[in-house]
């Protein structure tokens, strides 16, 4: 190999090399952009481990992005607990793909569920609505077995009503 073929070859490998960098870096910028609320009360929070299945407390995630993120870190299969209100509309296109990848079931509780229900319908063949956090805890706990995380991420709301559904999730699950 001349010389000048070594060069070229460099110069190739060095350009690759910056931009596999660039793009990881990009990643790790947009995850962090949307998911900021790290060490938050309510935001990814285990609240216990029951017959080998993790309750995890996402009532932080105010939107579908936030949703996303905590359903793309978890490794095991996901009984997704969702909270929608006839006042709170929720454009849930971004999570259809990760739904049908890791979600084996979801359980919708709140005033407007149907909604949620009549959105996944297609993806996922297990849709129970629920009257109240309570009923859809136990739902979720029917459903899920050894290994799987029943996730509360209701992926829209207020901040005000934070603390309200993180507490009222924490407190039916300790109840089991």
């Amino acid at each position: 190999m001349s010389i000048e073929q070594l060069t070229i070859a460099n110069t190739h490998t060095s350009l690759a090399a910056r931009a596999y960098q660039s793009v990881l870096f990009r990643r790790q910028e947009i995850f962090k952009m949307f998911d900021t609320q790290e060490g938050r009360p309510f935001r990814k929070e285990l609240v216990a481990t029951i017959e080998g299945v993790r309750y995890i407390n996402d009532a932080f995630a105010l939107n579908p992005n936030m949703t996303w993120f905590t359903m793309e870190e978890i490794p095991s299969r996901i009984v997704w607990v969702a909270c929608q209100n006839e006042w709170q509309k929720c454009d849930y296109a971004a999570l259809r793909e990760i739904v049908r990848q890791k979600v084996i079931a979801i359980v919708a509780f709140g005033s407007a569920a149907q909604e949620i229900k009549q959105y996944f319908d297609k993806e996922i063949s297990t849709l129970i609505v629920a009257n109240d956090c309570a009923g859809a805890v136990e739902f979720a706990h029917a459903i899920a077995h050894k290994d799987d995380v029943v996730l509360f991420s209701p992926a829209n709301g207020i901040k005000e009503d934070i603390d309200i559904r993180g507490k009222e999730f924490s407190a039916n699950v300790l109840a089991l």
